[in-house]
């Protein structure tokens, strides 16, 4: 578990892993903490002592001076906070190297001309969930003495929508904005207010320069802003928070009940709803700090997304479609826009992803190991400007995810996974992966890498990085139709912790869902993939912003 401790002088520490949560109720004895610094003295650590009437951490003083005469604990930049962990970090002696998470990133391009199409899930699921992770982390790493930051603020309270936007970013006059938000006009026949909102160089003018990374998260974005549109003109008479406070609690509707729903092991979901979080935040009141969002969710098991891309959308447009490179190109860096705006003929007509229309919907890509041909060699400028140095003109998505889970420190899935097993006593039992289960029916290359040598003398399939035990595990236990245990478990009490982080969330300090869906809001009937338990599903998402436009 995390908790902070604080010196007399204001020096907050906080702790990244504790054997033992000392807040339980069984828990009679001090519990012993260790507190790890990032930064220029990785090695140092200060003892922490539970005391039981204080509910506080004492400090060894001399190790807290020492620390605060290094200045290595500062301000955090504004609307940013650190990562959590659900375990200690590892020691980068206990990594691979870079080298052989690169290769197995390279051998994962074996074959991999198309995606595996067939997750039985709307292929709108992939960009909802691209979006939620913008939502909830940006990782920079503009100081290496410095922690690895996270940019967004943990919860899923739409800060990537709502959130302040640089002020020397202009729209165009004629941008079209209502309750705050605004929309650009596309470019060509049958122009509409389709588009992000944009300076005349094409540069988006919102909250999260992410969301125009592809065309995909920008429609979205699109979708979610004519969604709070019509929130604010359908109740004219609630102030703006409360708007905003409607808003949230519907998309947050759509995450648990819909997007989660189809997502997760249904084991794991159920016990999460039924009796809250074992492992992430198990009990929220007895935190006063911030919720932050564990690294091991960010940096790996909510990366699975990268497999759900497409290689082909064969219908994007009412009338066209086309490959996932014209998707990346229809952005202000892409260099696809007309005059600094998307051609009216790509934007989304969303129930050919999303259902609701005469036909079904285009299915997302399988989880599995089998990534889009076009992730392995993607664009530089796609890429943060403080990482451009470290990648060539083009970059490989998985050797980099990889990487990433290396250089945060993550430690390999198995420990993980033995991690959490020891917080889910009394709870579903965790499945794992067999070590020879992990590269069975892999590709010749990426089993050669997975059984080769590393430097600490085991093999990578004995030490998996979490990120590929993700997409392995998904393919095992449910043919890449939705996650697997250990990632089913983290991704849904992560993101369950983090609606409860927001205020006025949907799941409240006792771990109950309270929402009820707004009767003006909707499709006022079920979606082909609404469960039928669903109070508001993306489908009615997608429809209320149809409505307003």
């Amino acid at each position: 578990m995390r908790m902070s401790g604080v010196h007399g002088g204001g020096l907050h520490v906080v702790a990244d892993y504790s054997e033992a949560p000392p807040f339980s109720s069984d828990n009679q004895s001090p519990s012993f903490t260790v507190f790890d610094l990032d930064g220029r003295f990785a090695g140092l650590k200060l003892d922490g002592f539970y005391e039981p009437e204080k509910r506080s951490v004492a400090l060894s003083p001399k190790g807290a001076e020492f620390v605060h005469a290094e200045s290595l604990i500062r301000d955090l930049p504004k609307g940013s906070t650190l990562y959590g962990r659900i375990m200690r970090a590892a020691k980068p002696s206990e990594l691979p190297d870079p080298a052989a998470l690169a290769a197995l990133g390279e051998a994962m391009m074996e074959g991999a001309g198309a995606a595996t199409v067939g997750a039985h899930l709307p292929a709108a699921y992939t960009y909802l969930g691209q979006f939620i992770a913008h939502d909830l982390s940006q990782m920079r790493n503009e100081d290496p003495a410095c922690p690895t930051l996270n940019w967004r603020s943990a919860a899923l309270d739409l800060d990537s929508l709502f959130g302040p936007v640089d002020r020397h970013l202009q729209p165009v006059r004629g941008t079209y904005v209502s309750a705050g938000l605004g929309l650009g006009k596309t470019h060509g026949p049958n122009a509409g207010f389709d588009d992000l909102p944009r300076t005349r160089q094409g540069e988006a003018v919102i909250a999260d320069q992410r969301n125009d990374s592809n065309l995909g998260v920008a429609q979205f974005h699109v979708a979610m802003t004519r969604f709070h549109q019509a929130v604010a003109s359908r109740f004219p008479h609630e102030s703006e928070d409360e708007q905003r406070n409607i808003t949230r609690q519907h998309f947050q509707a759509v995450v648990l009940f819909d997007y989660l729903k189809h997502l997760i092991d249904p084991v794991v979901y159920d016990d999460v709803f039924t009796n809250g979080r074992a492992v992430v935040r198990p009990d929220s009141r007895f935190y006063k700090e911030p919720f932050l969002l564990p690294v091991e969710f960010a940096a790996a098991c909510f990366r699975f997304g990268h497999s759900m891309v497409r290689s082909e959308y064969m219908s994007w447009g009412k009338q066209n479609g086309g490959a996932l490179a014209r998707l990346l190109e229809l952005t202000h860096l892409g260099g696809g826009l007309e005059d600094g705006r998307l051609p009216a003929d790509w934007v989304t007509y969303w129930p050919n992803l999303s259902g609701g229309g005469r036909n079904a919907p285009m299915e997302a890509a399988r989880i599995d190991t089998r990534l889009a041909q076009k992730l392995f060699r993607l664009p530089n400028w796609m890429f943060p400007t403080e990482l451009r140095s470290e990648i060539a003109n083009t970059a490989n998505l998985a050797a980099r995810t990889l990487v990433r889970g290396r250089t945060v420190l993550i430690p390999n899935a198995q420990d993980v996974a033995a991690r959490v097993a020891k917080s889910l006593q009394g709870r579903p039992e965790l499945a794992v992966l067999e070590n020879w289960q992990i590269d069975h029916q892999t590709t010749c290359l990426v089993s050669k890498c997975l059984n080769a040598g590393v430097s600490f003398g085991e093999r990578l399939r004995e030490r998996t990085p979490l990120w590929f035990y993700t997409l392995r595990e998904a393919e095992h236990f449910h043919g890449g139709q939705r996650l697997g245990p250990l990632a089913s478990r983290i991704v849904m009490e992560t993101i369950h912790a983090a609606i409860q982080a927001t205020p006025n969330g949907i799941v409240d300090a006792d771990n109950r869902v309270c929402f009820e869906p707004k009767s003006e809001l909707g499709a006022h009937g079920r979606g082909p993939f609404g469960p039928d338990d669903c109070p508001f599903a993306l489908h009615d998402l997608i429809a209320t912003q149809e409505k307003a436009s």
